[in-house]
C-alpha cells in the first residue's frame, strides 16, 4: 500500500493516500478490505451531518450494513452498526415530525449501542444438514424494525429495498452475501413479479444439486425463499404463477434429499392455495429434459429418504383421489406403486402395543379403499377397509394378503418394477420403516423366483441390490444377507440388464451427474416460461462463487474474542456492490459526496477492469485488489 501511495503521490502531488495502518487496531496478520468496505467506512461519519443526502440511497445503504453486521473482520462489523446508528439519527430521530417514529428510532439506537464490541448474530449458512438457522431469524427482526422506522421518510422503502436485495442474491459472487441478501428479500417481501421468478431460477438452475454441500446450501436458500412468497400470496394471486408449481416439480427430480425435501414443502404450499387444477398442464414448460410421467413418481421417489417421507405421504393423500391422471401418473402401474410404497407405513400403523391402530394410517387404508374401489379392484380394496381391525402379531399375514390381492393384477407383470422399488425404499433411514419394507420384500420373493406366480422367476439388476448391500455393517445384516441368498437371479446392467434411464425415477437415481442434469435442465425450462410471459429473453447467471477466504484474511486470531471472533468458519471476500443512483432530488453536496466515493472507487480500481455504468445506477466494483482476486480464483462482476 505504501508503494502504491508513493507512485500515486508522485502522478498526482495534490492527492492524499491515506495509511490505514495507523488508524486500524493490531491485527495478528493484516486484514484484508474490499473498497466496498473502506468507502462505507468513510460513510459512517459522514451519515451524521449528510443524512438528507444519504435518504435516496436508502435501499443500498442498509443492505451494505445488513450483510456485514456479523462480518468475521471486527472493524467491517463495528462500523456496519455505527454506520446504521448514525443513518437512524441523522434521517428519523433529527427530521421526523412524527414522535412514535422518533421513539421507536431510539429505542434501536439503544439496542445497537448496547451491541458495541459484538456481532449482532453468528456467522452462518444454511446447510444440507441444518436446513434453518437462527441468525436469519435474528436478522429479519431487526430489518422489520429497521423498516419500520426508516417509513416514516420512505414509503416506497420496502419495495425498493427488496428488489435491490434481490440484485445482490441473483448476481453477487460471495455466497455469504448472496444468502444473507435472500433473507433479507424474504424479510423485506416485496411486491413479487415474473422478473423476480425468472431471476430466481435463473440462479437456481446452475446452483441446485451441486456436488458442492455449500452451493447446495445457497439452493437451498433460493428454494425457501419461493416458498416464503408462495405463502405470502392469496389464491388470485398465486394462479399468476403456475411456474411455482412446475418449479417445485423440477427441483424434485434433485438426486439429493435436502432439496428434495425444500421442494415437497414448496409444492405443498401451491397445492394448498393453487389447487391441483387440470389447467396446470396448460403451463408445461415447452423444454421439459423428459417424457413427464406425472407427479406421483416423483412423489415416491422421496420415501427413500427418511425427512420426506412425512411430507410425501400428506401430498400424496391430498392428490390420489383427484380426477387428472396426466398430472398424477398416466400409466398402469401408479395404483401398484402407490400401495407397495404405502406398505410400511400401514404395517407401522399397526406396532401401538395397546393395539391401538395409528389414525393417520387409517385415514391412508381408507383413501387406499377409494381409490381402488373407484378403479374396480374390489380384492384390494376389501383388504383396506379391514385396516382398522387388524392386530400387531398379525401383520405379516395381513400383508401376505395385500400381496395375494396383487398377484394377478399386478405382479405377474411388474413383479420386477415392483421388487425393485421395494428395493429403494430400504434407503430409508426411519429404523421401524426401514424394518417393514425388509418384511415387504421378503414375502416379496417367492413372486420374484416365481413360485407364487404363473411366470418364470425374473432377473433384478444387480445395482438395484446395493441398498441391502449397505445393511450388512447394520443390525439388519442377517436379513439383508438371507434377502441376497434366497435364489434371486441378478443380471448386470453392462450385459443388456434391465435398468433403463426412464425407471430411474421410480428406482431411485444411480447417476447423480445425470440426476443434477437433468434438475437443472428441467429448472431451466421454466425460466423460459417466465420469458415467455415478459417477453424478454432470460438472463444467464452463469456466476461462480468466489473462492472463500480462509480466517488469516480477516487479521484477526481465530477464537481470540468471545464475541467477535469465537466462530472459526471461514469467512469471505466482501465483494460489495454500491448502487448509489443520482436523484433530481438530491443536494449539490450530495452529488459531490457520490461523486468523491466514484473519484476514491477509480483510484484503487486503476488497475483493475473498467467500470460499465447500467441504464439505471453507477455500478462500483467492490472486490479486492487484483492481486488479492488472483491468488483466489476468477470472481464474476456484481450487477
Amino acid at each position: 500500500l505504501k508503494d502504491i501511495s508513493s507512485r500515486h503521490a508522485h502522478a498526482f502531488p495534490l492527492l492524499f493516500v491515506a495509511d490505514t495502518e495507523k488508524v486500524l487496531p493490531d491485527y495478528p496478520k493484516k486484514p484484508v478490505f474490499s473498497r466496498g468496505q473502506l468507502a462505507m467506512v468513510f460513510l459512517v461519519d459522514l451519515a451524521i451531518e449528510a443524512g438528507a443526502d444519504l435518504a435516496p440511497h436508502l435501499p443500498l445503504l442498509l443492505h451494505c450494513i445488513f450483510v456485514q453486521l456479523d462480518h468475521l473482520t471486527s472493524i467491517v462489523c463495528d462500523q456496519s452498526r455505527c454506520f446504521l446508528i448514525n443513518l437512524i439519527h441523522s434521517i428519523v430521530v433529527r427530521q421526523s415530525m412524527d414522535s412514535e417514529a422518533s421513539q421507536k428510532a431510539s429505542d434501536i439506537i439503544r439496542w445497537l449501542v448496547d451491541k458495541e464490541g459484538k456481532r449482532l448474530w453468528a456467522y452462518e449458512n444454511i446447510t444440507p444438514t441444518h436446513r434453518r438457522i437462527a441468525s436469519a431469524d435474528e436478522l429479519k427482526s431487526l430489518l422489520q424494525s429497521v423498516v419500520q422506522v426508516f417509513s416514516y421518510e420512505d414509503p416506497d422503502l420496502r419495495q425498493r429495498w427488496g428488489e435491490t436485495a434481490l440484485k445482490w442474491a441473483t448476481c453477487c459472487s460471495v455466497r455469504h452475501i448472496a444468502c444473507r441478501s435472500f433473507q433479507c428479500f424474504r424479510a423485506l417481501m416485496p411486491a413479487f413479479n415474473q422478473h423476480m421468478l425468472a431471476d430466481m431460477l435463473a440462479r437456481l438452475s446452475n446452483t441446485i444439486a451441486d456436488k458442492s454441500e455449500e452451493i447446495r446450501g445457497f439452493a437451498l436458500e433460493i428454494i425457501l425463499t419461493l416458498t416464503e412468497v408462495a405463502k405470502a400470496m392469496d389464491k388470485t394471486q398465486i394462479e399468476q404463477f403456475p411456474q411455482l408449481f412446475w418449479a417445485a416439480v423440477a427441483c424434485l427430480y434433485s438426486p439429493y434429499e435436502s432439496e428434495h425435501c425444500e421442494a415437497l414443502l414448496l409444492l405443498d404450499v401451491v397445492l394448498e392455495k393453487y389447487g391441483f387444477q387440470a389447467n396446470l398442464a396448460d403451463s408445461f414448460p415447452k423444454n421439459w429434459s423428459s417424457e413427464f410421467d406425472g407427479l406421483q413418481p416423483l412423489l415416491l421417489k422421496g420415501l427413500q429418504f427418511s425427512s420426506a417421507e412425512a411430507d410425501t405421504f400428506r401430498i400424496l393423500q391430498s392428490i390420489s383421489l383427484q380426477d387428472n391422471l396426466p398430472l398424477i401418473d398416466p400409466t398402469e402401474t401408479r395404483l401398484m406403486y402407490l400401495l407397495l410404497g404405502s406398505v410400511p407405513r400401514l404395517l407401522h400403523g399397526l406396532d401401538d402395543e395397546h393395539g391401538m391402530v395409528d389414525p393417520e394410517a387409517v385415514e391412508l387404508a381408507n383413501t387406499l379403499a377409494k381409490l381402488f374401489e373407484d378403479y374396480g379392484l374390489s380384492g384390494i380394496q376389501r383388504i383396506m377397509t379391514t385396516y382398522p381391525i387388524q392386530k400387531s402379531k398379525f401383520q405379516e399375514d395381513f400383508l401376505k394378503q395385500i400381496l395375494g390381492s396383487m398377484r394377478d393384477v399386478f405382479l405377474e407383470k411388474y413383479v420386477r418394477e415392483a421388487f425393485m422399488f421395494s428395493l429403494m425404499m430400504v434407503k430409508n433411514k426411519i429404523l421401524s420403516y426401514r424394518e417393514k419394507t425388509l418384511l415387504l420384500i421378503e414375502n416379496l420373493i417367492p413372486y420374484v423366483t416365481g413360485k407364487m406366480v404363473r411366470v418364470p422367476s425374473v432377473s433384478i439388476d444387480i445395482v438395484a441390490l446395493e441398498p441391502l448391500l449397505q445393511l450388512v455393517p447394520t443390525e439388519y445384516s442377517d436379513r439383508a444377507l438371507a434377502i441376497l441368498n434366497s435364489g434371486i437371479e441378478t443380471v448386470s446392467s453392462q450385459e443388456g440388464g434391465t435398468m433403463s434411464d426412464d425407471n430411474e425415477l421410480i428406482w431411485g437415481f444411480t447417476n447423480f451427474v445425470s440426476a443434477a442434469n437433468t434438475t437443472r435442465h428441467n429448472i431451466h425450462a421454466v425460466v423460459f416460461e417466465c420469458s415467455s410471459i415478459t417477453n424478454e429473453a432470460p438472463i444467464e447467471h452463469n456466476i461462480q462463487f468466489s473462492v472463500e477466504d480462509f480466517s488469516m484474511l480477516t487479521g484477526e486470531a481465530q477464537g481470540k474474542s468471545p464475541d467477535l471472533s469465537r466462530r472459526q468458519d471461514r469467512p469471505m471476500l466482501s465483494d460489495i456492490p454500491l448502487h448509489l443512483t443520482a436523484t433530481p432530488h438530491a443536494s449539490q453536496y450530495g452529488d459531490d459526496l457520490m461523486n468523491a466515493l466514484k473519484d476514491l472507487d477509480d483510484f484503487f480500481n486503476e488497475d483493475g477492469e473498467p467500470i460499465s455504468p447500467s441504464n439505471s445506477s453507477h455500478l462500483f466494483m467492490l472486490q479486492t485488489t487484483e492481486d488479492i482476486s488472483g491468488s483466489l480464483g476468477p470472481t464474476t462482476p456484481n450487477i
